[in-house]
């Protein structure tokens, strides 16, 4: 054990672990409960097999790492199955590298953890704290620790020898800071709807004899599930007023009143907003929390009952609860009843046929979902889809007629303006169209009636001032524009900020390596999980 050598520094923390770790591993303990109805292989990278034993325990690792970095603040929903298969195929990486880490820096590095810098350690009370705090042996524990420096190791390694020049960071900060402003006209294809013919039923037919392969739906499933309202647990939580007075002193500093005042920030006492006018914000984050916290109990205990017996309609009947479907859906639409639900869809289209998924967190309920059917990408006949195949062709024409639209008007524009009669705002005037104004925007901003719109972005900052663009395509419609200006990014400020912004960019360029860098190793391993295929009920 690591710390057999280690003797007393100064009091424990136990009482602190005792009140910070029950929230944080409630989200956890059903993975224990799940594994041990499993057997087999968990799945294969590099042409491996990967066993449960190893996964789960590089799964606690990365639940480690996760909540040493977040602690209360981690989000449950995290996907540390996504996690572990990225620590598995990193660590083969650094294997092959022979990457090591020692005894002393492992020591080194666990010493410094905050959980233990605040605790006097031997043997025994390390071993207490990384049992109660970890649920884990001490060696156990070490060798998630170590496998986290070998992967930080590795990294370090890839990256080492990425710099960023001085000209590197000029430009990433000119791209930031430089500001431009112009004007523009659009033209909206859903303007143009009501002009659009031949919408007779045999030009929608031979609209969609042309066109099948854009009808062609995606995969679909249909499934069954049980939801569990957070909510359905409002009216059985009382948040005392006790209770709001002990979250109040334990999280004062999140209600300090800001001074931006430097001086009168020195000499005064700090204020904080008193009790009274956060009470209902603290009882709302209460109660939260506590009605996540029965809903997630009542969902493990349906879940466990499934593995007992994995008839859908008894399981929700014991817990007065009911069993609905979806009916088909693909991983491009909301799902029935539900939404538009990452998790869910993540979770639904993982599934065999007749398969249960884990417990599935949402933000406003937990689901269990069972696979009823997948639906293989089609091309639906067209009688099943007149409407949508209305829709699409009134669409596609109505795009026509925008741009031939857009495509007449800057003809005029431009001869409108070079002849030196008037100016954009009045040629467009002049011609009926109406004009937008757009201020001191930049190639990261948003652009009024246009929203986040890089094709116009682009467009704006290749221009000279008082040039007047081609059409711009984005997804509003079709755009003229005309730039006025462009501001220089401030020199000044620049050679002040350099040496902070250089760090940004070496970050930016490094993780934008590390991503590539690790896609192309991905796709070397490529990883195959046989997580889901282990999810039926037993």
């Amino acid at each position: 054990m690591l710390f057999t050598n280690l003797r007393k520094y100064t009091k424990t923390i136990m009482w602190i672990i005792a009140i910070f770790i029950v929230p944080a591993f409630v989200i956890w303990n059903i993975g224990s409960a799940i594994r041990n109805r499993r057997s087999g292989y968990a799945g294969k990278i590099f042409d491996e097999k990967i066993n449960w034993q190893t996964f789960f325990e590089e799964k606690l690792a990365a639940r480690n790492e996760a909540w040493m970095r977040y602690g209360d603040k981690l989000d449950p929903s995290i996907d540390l199955d996504e996690q572990t298969w990225t620590r598995l195929i990193l660590l083969s990486e650094a294997k092959k590298r022979n990457i090591k880490v020692s005894g002393d820096e492992l020591l080194t590095y666990i010493k410094n953890l905050p959980v233990f810098r605040l605790s006097a350690l031997d043997s025994q009370t390390y071993a207490e704290i990384v049992a109660r705090l970890f649920q884990q042996r001490p060696n156990e524990f070490e060798q998630g620790i170590r496998h986290s420096l070998l992967i930080n190791k590795l990294l370090e390694q890839v990256t080492g020898a990425i710099s960023v020049t001085d000209t590197e960071i000029k430009e990433k900060y000119i791209q930031e800071f430089e500001q431009a402003s112009g004007s523009y006209v659009l033209f909206d294809p859903k303007n143009f709807t009501d002009a659009v013919t031949g919408e007779t039923d045999t030009g929608l037919k031979n609209y969609y004899e042309k066109n099948k392969q854009a009808f062609k739906t995606p995969e679909q499933v249909n499934v069954r599930y049980i939801e569990v309202k957070i909510e359905k647990f409002k009216n059985d939580i009382e948040i005392t007023e006790e209770r709001m007075q002990k979250y109040y002193e334990n999280n004062k500093e999140k209600y300090k009143i800001a001074n931006e005042n430097k001086k009168e920030k020195e000499n005064q006492t700090i204020q904080y907003q008193p009790l009274g006018e956060v009470r209902d914000l603290i009882r709302d984050k209460l109660l939260e929390k506590e009605m996540t916290n029965h809903a997630q109990d009542l969902a493990r205990q349906l879940l466990n009952k499934l593995y007992d017996d994995e008839n859908f309609e008894n399981a929700a009947q014991a817990y007065g609860l009911s069993v609905q479907e979806t009916g088909p859906f693909s991983m491009l639409e909301e799902i029935p009843n539900v939404g538009l639900n990452f998790a869910f869809l993540k979770a639904a289209f993982s599934l065999k046929k007749g398969e249960i998924s884990e417990i599935v967190h949402t933000p406003t309920a937990f689901y269990i979902i069972k696979l009823i059917e997948k639906i293989a990408p089609h091309i639906p006949e067209y009688e099943k889809i007149v409407e949508k195949v209305r829709q699409t062709y009134t669409n596609t024409e109505a795009a026509k007629l925008a741009r031939q639209k857009a495509e007449d008007i800057l003809s005029q524009i431009k001869d409108l303006v070079s002849a030196g009669k008037m100016d954009f705002e009045a040629a467009a005037n002049k011609l009926e169209v109406e004009t937008k104004e757009v201020t001191d925007f930049t190639r990261l901003g948003y652009i009024r009636g246009l929203g986040y719109a890089k094709e116009f972005i682009d467009v704006a900052f290749s221009l000279k001032p008082q040039e007047i663009s081609n059409i711009i395509d984005t997804q509003r419609g079709f755009c003229i524009l005309q730039l006025k200006r462009i501001i220089a990014a401030d020199e000044e400020q620049f050679e002040k900020e350099k040496e902070t912004y250089r760090n940004k960019v070496l970050l930016e360029k490094r993780n934008e390596f590390l991503n590539n860098w690790f896609a192309e190793i991905k796709k070397k391993a490529d990883p195959i999980s046989y997580l889901e295929s282990n999810t039926q009920a037993q």
